[in-house]
C-alpha cells in the first residue's frame, strides 16, 4: 500500500491509448475531468473524523501487463479484492475525496461504496457505480454504464449507448 502517511495522495502516470483507468473508493466522492495532455492524475484527500487517523487509509495501485492501471482506497488491512465493509462500518470514519484527470482516449471505470460520482468530458467509455450517491455523466464519446443502489442519475450528451440501473432514484438521460 502507498500513501498511508499522507493526508493528500497523488498518483500520475500514462496509460496507452485505448487502455483503462479504474478507481475504487470505499467512502467518498469521485470527480473526473479531462486532462489537457496524455497523463492521468489522481488526487485523493483523506478526511478523518471521530477517532480515525489518515494512516487508517492507504492506496493499492495495480498496473497490468497491457498498461491498464487500477487504484483502490483501502482502510486498515482491507484488500481491493475483498469486502470494503468488513469491520462493521462503525470504525470507518475516513472519507476519501478523489479528483481524477484523464485523457479522453482512455476507458474509465469508477466505483465508490458511498458517495457521489461526477464524470464530465472524460474517458472514451465510462462505467460508473455507487452504492449510495448521485451520479452525473456528461459529454462522453463511448458507451456509458451507470449503476447506483440509492441515488439519482443524470447522463447528458452521451455519443453512444447508455445503460442505467438504479435501486432507488430518478433517471434523466438527455
Amino acid at each position: 500500500l502507498v500513501g498511508r502517511n499522507e493526508t493528500v495522495y497523488t498518483w500520475r502516470g500514462t496509460i496507452p491509448a485505448g487502455g483503462q483507468f479504474a478507481v475504487k473508493n470505499f467512502n467518498g466522492p469521485i470527480d473526473v475531468r479531462p486532462s489537457s495532455g496524455n497523463t492521468v492524475e489522481l488526487r485523493a484527500e483523506k478526511r478523518p473524523k471521530g477517532g480515525a487517523d489518515v494512516t487508517d487509509v492507504g492506496f493499492e495501485v495495480r498496473k497490468s501487463s497491457n498498461g491498464d492501471v487500477s487504484i483502490c482506497s483501502t482502510q486498515n488491512e482491507d484488500s481491493c479484492d475483498g469486502d470494503h465493509h468488513s469491520d462493521n462500518g462503525w470504525r470507518r470514519q475516513v472519507t476519501v475525496s478523489m479528483t481524477v484527470l484523464i485523457p479522453r482516449n482512455l476507458r474509465l471505470r469508477v466505483a465508490t461504496g458511498n458517495g457521489a460520482l461526477s464524470v464530465e468530458g472524460a474517458g472514451s467509455e465510462v462505467q460508473a457505480s455507487t452504492g449510495n450517491g448521485r451520479v452525473h455523466i456528461g459529454e462522453t464519446q463511448g458507451r456509458v454504464n451507470v449503476s447506483t443502489g440509492n441515488g439519482d442519475v443524470e447522463v447528458r450528451n452521451a455519443k453512444a449507448s447508455v445503460r442505467v440501473s438504479t435501486g432507488n432514484g430518478d433517471v434523466d438521460v438527455v
